[in-house]
């Protein structure tokens, strides 16, 4: 998209993200005087957007020193790319890199899940998962990334009735079993919705 290109990008993008911001050494802080510039409108598209904080407050520009500064979570929000705090190195993520995959904890560890998993639900208990996720990654790529992680795993009986549009694979072996399943969830975005349902 040439608006999230465009307003990443440039400049003049603030870093104004609400929540924890770690500890600061005292100078590598400056104090400066910066005004909120209410009168300042934002517009995505050609359709005007209303910034806001996590408890619905209004969020403003601020101006300072003929730059704009606008709030970077909200942004990012709006345009659909992921943000990340990391407060280890004091640096903000927009974007590659900003994606936390929310990891079942009892899927074993080397069940391939895509970079930009985002959770839609979780359900498990040791012995069992069932995680249904939001990727980019298309269905014939995953198909493919599972059909070799089953194979690999000793799978002997693999079930595979995957298309274009959706994805359907089954596979077990003599200690565990899987079913895999996913189709387009949003067209427009380009993403699609995963369900793993694996037991031991």
């Amino acid at each position: 998209m040439t608006t999230k290109k465009w307003i990443i990008g440039t400049a003049v993008l603030g870093m104004l993200i609400t929540g924890s911001a770690g500890v600061y050494a005292g100078t590598q802080i400056e104090e400066i005087k910066a005004k909120l510039n209410m009168k300042r409108s934002i517009y995505i598209d050609q359709v005007e957007f209303l910034a806001k904080d996590g408890k619905g407050n209004r969020l403003y520009p601020i101006t300072y020193n003929g730059l704009t500064y606008l709030p970077t979570r909200a942004i990012s929000q709006a345009l659909d790319v992921s943000i990340k705090y990391d407060d280890v190195h004091d640096r903000v993520l927009i974007g590659i890199g900003a994606e936390e995959i929310e990891r079942p904890k009892f899927l074993p560890l080397d069940y391939p899940l895509p970079a930009d998993t985002k959770r839609i639900e979780l359900v498990e208990k040791q012995g069992s998962v069932v995680f249904v996720f939001e990727t980019k990654e298309s269905l014939s790529s995953l198909a493919k990334k599972y059909n070799d992680y089953l194979k690999k795993k000793g799978y002997d009986q693999i079930v595979d009735s995957s298309s274009a549009s959706e994805l359907d694979l089954i596979g077990k072996n003599g200690v565990e079993s899987s079913a895999i399943s996913g189709a387009v969830l949003d067209a427009k975005k380009g993403t699609y919705k995963i369900e793993i349902v694996w037991s031991k």
